[in-house]
């Protein structure tokens, strides 16, 4: 079964769920597990300990905090499966925390348990026939079915790596620069971090803004200054529209598939546009496409212009 079999959608955990392809159950599992293997250990590792504000968790309790609550999901999606009725308790995940110790494990060790966790409940889901996914109970305060639950958890996973990449890789960068000697050789040089994004392993997500439906976006390039990210990839499904829009800083744009309509400028693969600042226009995709952006400020929406 895949997401969009899910009916109801839960209220808050579709936060989660909605990060997650329209694929079948299973095969979002695999997803999740490549998405794992993926990681650059060695990037992993120099994160170890770290955290970006005081009262926010190292990247090691990130891992935990993944691994602790996938075991405790699993638990409520084998009780709503086998439809004992009743509800288990609720709970506080930063009381859970306090208690993990995960500090004083690697990352690397935490990654390699997660994945082992993830296997187990992917079999475990594997074994649910569609009667026992569409059994519902009471996870947390809201009713969610176990096929609600099992993207759920894959969801998850997702939002937190989304948080890794774009709040604890800048860490790097600090690393870096009190790590190495100040000269004047070092303050000719602008201090900068590679950042790759390996994009077939990252899954879309809906662009949640007012009026917008059809559009999915992929994060690239985390501003740490603005705190925003400038460079993204879009999806427009075909007929998804953008409403009216000023850009106070200018837009780039290439098509990288299909075709985007920007009043009378018809985009097409392989084409590259330069919006000058303070310009504005609507957006419109035909037959849907896939485009690079890098727009360096937030746009403005103008409600008041039809084009």
């Amino acid at each position: 079964m895949k997401k969009s079999d899910i009916s109801p959608m839960p209220e808050y955990f579709d936060r989660y769920i909605n990060l997650v392809a329209d694929v079948e159950l299973l095969q979002a599992f695999d997803k999740s597990l490549e998405q794992l293997d993926s990681l650059d250990k060695n990037l992993m590792a120099q994160l170890n300990g770290k955290k970006y504000a005081l009262d926010k968790w190292t990247v090691n309790g990130v891992f935990q905090h993944l691994i602790d609550f996938e075991r405790i999901l699993s638990y409520r999606a084998l009780i709503f499966a086998r439809n004992i009725g009743i509800t288990p308790q609720g709970i506080d995940e930063n009381q859970l925390a306090r208690k993990m110790n995960a500090d004083q494990r690697t990352v690397v060790n935490l990654i390699e348990e997660l994945k082992t966790v993830r296997t187990a409940t992917k079999i475990l889901f594997e074994s649910f026939d569609q009667e026992a996914l569409l059994n519902t109970g009471i996870n947390w305060k809201y009713e969610m079915s176990v096929l609600a639950m099992g993207f759920n958890m894959i969801g998850h996973q997702i939002h937190h790596f989304n948080v890794i990449r774009e709040k604890y890789y800048p860490l790097l960068d600090e690393t870096m620069t009190s790590s190495e000697s100040i000269t004047e050789a070092n303050l000719a040089q602008p201090k900068t971090l590679t950042s790759l994004v390996r994009t077939n392993q990252t899954e879309w997500q809906p662009l949640n803004e007012p009026g917008v439906s059809g559009i999915f976006v992929k994060p690239l390039l985390f501003d740490k200054e603005t705190q925003r990210t400038p460079t993204i990839l879009l999806k427009f499904e075909a007929g998804a529209t953008y409403p009216a829009h000023n850009h106070p800083s200018g837009e780039e744009i290439f098509v990288i598939e299909g075709d985007l309509k920007l009043d009378k400028d018809h985009l097409y693969t392989g084409d590259y546009l330069y919006t000058a600042p303070n310009r504005k226009h609507a957006v419109r995709s035909v037959n849907g496409c896939i485009v690079l952006t890098k727009t360096p400020e937030e746009v403005e929406i103008l409600k008041d212009l039809n084009f």
